[in-house]
């Protein structure tokens, strides 16, 4: 319930803002626009900074829409909540904390997932020409799921604090009750090695996960232009 139309409603939203990039660049004939070396990929090239852009709003935007299912899923797999069921744990929420119970966490979520969602696209497009450029026996399938990895296991790295400062927001609100005051708890009372509580769990997820993404979704993307199908 939340990772199915969550990813799509992000690669969706993902992929308007890049091409409303790139028609920018096609309108402003004076714009720059890198060229790529090979046609193994159907996605348009932008710059390092838009890249960067498109998947922060993409993520920070669809990231709210599902922040309420987001809470739920997070305290299913601690052990500190017995909800029976996903009904009786909104409704316990919102019993309890209203609303804005619902949305726990979201500044936390957005200043970890925006910044992930932006260097994951960066360094996927980065890796991804390069590797046309110094590995051209490649297969396509191949060039996206090593560019995949390597974006998934960068961005998931560099994140990681946020990440663990996110959960504990949304687990425990009422000691953490924002990301400054959650990071300086942690720092004092358990060190700085424990912002990274989990990171080998994540790295295995995220790399996985982000390869077979973005290797699905410039297949699709390939297979709907080649049939003429706009998106």
């Amino acid at each position: 319930m939340r990772n199915v139309p969550g990813t799509a409603l992000y690669y969706s939203t993902l992929s308007d803002i890049r091409r409303l990039f790139s028609l920018r660049h096609r309108i402003n004939s004076s714009s720059p626009i890198p060229q790529r070396s090979t046609t193994s990929s159907s996605l348009p090239v932008l710059s390092n900074i838009e890249n960067l852009i498109a998947g922060m709003v993409a993520r920070g935007s669809i990231g709210f829409v599902m922040m309420p299912i987001t809470i739920v899923k997070i305290r299913y797999e601690s052990n500190l909540y017995k909800y029976k069921s996903i009904w009786g744990a909104l409704s316990s929420i919102i019993k309890t904390d209203g609303i804005k119970g619902l949305f726990y966490g979201y500044g936390a979520t957005a200043i970890k997932d925006a910044p992930t969602s932006g260097l994951n696209v960066l360094f996927y497009e980065r890796f991804k020409l390069a590797l046309q450029d110094y590995s051209s026996s490649l297969s396509p399938t191949a060039m996206h799921m090593i560019s995949g990895t390597f974006a998934g296991s960068m961005s998931a790295f560099i994140t990681q604090p946020f990440d663990m400062l996110k959960t504990r927001i949304q687990l425990k609100p009422s000691e953490y009750s924002n990301m400054f005051r959650g990071a300086s708890k942690v720092l004092k009372e358990e060190g700085l090695l424990r912002f990274f509580d989990g990171l080998t769990l994540r790295l295995g997820r995220k790399t996985m996960q982000n390869a077979i993404g973005w290797t699905l979704f410039e297949a699709l993307v390939t297979w709907f232009q080649e049939h003429k199908i706009n998106l």
